[in-house]
């Protein structure tokens, strides 16, 4: 759709030096051209950077279990209320809060679904009434869709009394999840099973059992990600198996309310695998789903690397990965999917020691950029071809935050109770875990800002600072100082639009939760 914007010559602001990240410019223009979501975004941003500007904690709660933020919900008691983030004075507002519940039927896991990317999709939701929902895998083995803002039940799918489903996850961004199951050392089992639905509406399209048989007797565990099926061997292995060829050559398909006949032709090899013989509905209690993948020989490969721990990230034009080498967590190797190829410059290693393993992932925006994470740093890396040989890559840098407050002196002067004099050199090499710099780094993608979490390692005041960094330049914005603030727990963050949201897990597994929201 073509968006045409007039120009209004006679505005009180229009003049040769009007500066176009006014706020006031931008919401006049706004209300003149058409409402539109980048402009509303441009002026967040605006506000963001804003000279003045704050971001306030307005609401903060304790709670005994992990605590969940997701498209601007929050949600506590394993996903049994859900709060959302903008209501009333700029406090969260609880939506709604289910019903207490067995353990044994607790959810296991969620996310949230609240619009398809693809304009087809968004049709047929907007037609059938297909609303936004929270997407929980049970323990009694159920796949239930909550209203996300009632928390009413959408649909529910009995997935299996036999497979115990444990993890939703996303294997296509809003268009596909895998479920996985618990591992299952019994020789006579697959070692786990994947499950595959297609969103928008839930389309049941696969359960896929992962055998020793077919992909090894060492492998270890199994994932599902944008088209691939993962699989993790032993001695840091990973092979990669095209999950369309799988689903054509290797099942049948069936949809879910249809009836089921294990004695048909076509499936007559899958009666061993159901829990009955008999026919039954396809996502109904109490047989569930049926395991429509079998296996008759093993997948083609179509790539194998090894990385310590199975450390894995794709990105990059052309394609590049990320891996360590076998038993270096910290050293990262950037090379060429196409070759095996190691890019010029293409070792990532920080200079200091860290008992935290340092990081390094493609960059979440899709630039092909590569964010590398040591315990005071981050460095932010294009890859480039080379002048002379258009085929190989270098790593070049783009920019580097330095997060570590350097001291005016060396040494520290303490006395003993006596009055000597004790001097003790501080080690400027190797960095106490309980001083790590860097705790977490977000980004939020609809402002292009890079939200860095960091601590001071100041013995008398410490406290937690979040810096927000232009995802382009590196240039720090804004800063958020944090005073009530533990040095020894786990801190993670993360922001959407106007919203900041600090979860923090102290020794005795407690957590916390703080909103911060910009006030211009």
């Amino acid at each position: 759709m073509n968006t045409t914007f007039g120009v209004y010559h006679n505005l009180p602001f229009h003049r040769e030096n009007a500066k176009r990240d006014n706020i006031y410019y931008q919401v006049v223009r706004r209300s003149l051209s058409g409402h539109g979501l980048r402009k509303d975004l441009k002026i967040i941003r605006s506000l963001v950077q804003k000279e003045g500007s704050k971001f306030c904690e307005v609401w903060w709660k304790n709670t005994k279990h992990p605590v969940g933020f997701d498209s601007q919900h929050l949600f506590f008691d394993k996903f049994r209320t859900c709060y959302n983030s903008f209501g009333f004075d700029g406090k969260p507002e609880l939506l709604y809060k289910l019903s207490p519940c067995e353990n044994s039927k607790k959810i296991e896991s969620a996310l949230v679904f609240e619009s398809p990317v693809d304009q087809y999709s968004y049709l047929n939701c907007t037609r059938s009434g297909y609303k936004p929902c929270l997407l929980a895998v049970t323990a009694d083995g159920w796949l239930i869709r909550h209203d996300l803002k009632t928390g009413e039940v959408l649909q529910k799918v009995y997935l299996s009394k036999q497979y115990r489903f444990k993890h939703i996850l996303w294997e296509s961004d809003l268009q596909r999840i895998v479920l996985k199951s618990v591992h299952f050392y019994n020789q006579s089992k697959p070692l786990m099973f994947l499950s595959i639905f297609l969103m928008a509406p839930l389309e049941f399209l696969a359960l896929m059992p992962i055998e020793k048989s077919i992909f090894g007797q060492d492998i270890m565990d199994a994932a599902a990600s944008n088209g691939f099926v993962v699989v993790m061997h032993q001695c840091d292995k990973i092979r990669f198996y095209n999950l369309w060829e799988i689903i054509e050559n290797y099942s049948f398909a069936t949809k879910l309310g249809n009836k089921f006949e294990t004695s048909s032709s076509d499936v007559a090899h899958q009666a061993s695998s159901c829990s009955s013989l008999d026919p039954f509905i396809v996502g109904q209690h109490p047989d569930g789903l049926p395991v429509n993948v079998s296996f008759t020989s093993k997948p083609t490969a179509l790539f194998e690397i090894s990385s310590n721990h199975h450390v894995i990230s794709f990105g990059g034009y052309p394609w590049h990965y990320i891996s360590c080498p076998h038993s270096h967590s910290s050293v990262f190797h950037v090379r060429s999917v196409k070759d095996l190829k190691l890019a010029k410059s293409g070792i990532l290693e920080m200079d200091l020691l860290s008992v935290e393993p340092d990081q390094a992932y493609f960059h979440a925006d899709n630039s092909g950029r590569i964010l590398h994470i040591g315990p005071h740093e981050i460095k932010c890396l294009k890859l480039c071809p080379l002048e002379t040989k258009m085929s190989t890559f270098e790593l070049k840098n783009c920019f580097a935050l330095n997060l570590k407050k350097e001291k005016s002196c060396t040494e520290r002067v303490k006395f003993t109770s006596s009055g000597r004099e004790i001097k003790a050199r501080q080690d400027q090499v190797f960095n106490n875990p309980g001083f790590e710099t860097v705790l977490d780094v977000d980004y939020e993608d609809e402002l292009d800002v890079l939200v860095v979490l960091s601590s001071t390692d100041s013995e008398d005041t410490p406290c937690g600072i979040i810096g927000l960094y232009d995802n382009q330049t590196g240039s720090l914005i804004h800063e958020v100082v944090i005073n009530n603030w533990t040095q020894d727990a786990d801190h993670s963050i993360m922001m959407e639009k106007d919203t900041i949201v600090h979860i923090m897990k102290d020794c005795s597994r407690k957590f916390s939760c703080s909103v911060y929201r910009l006030t211009p």
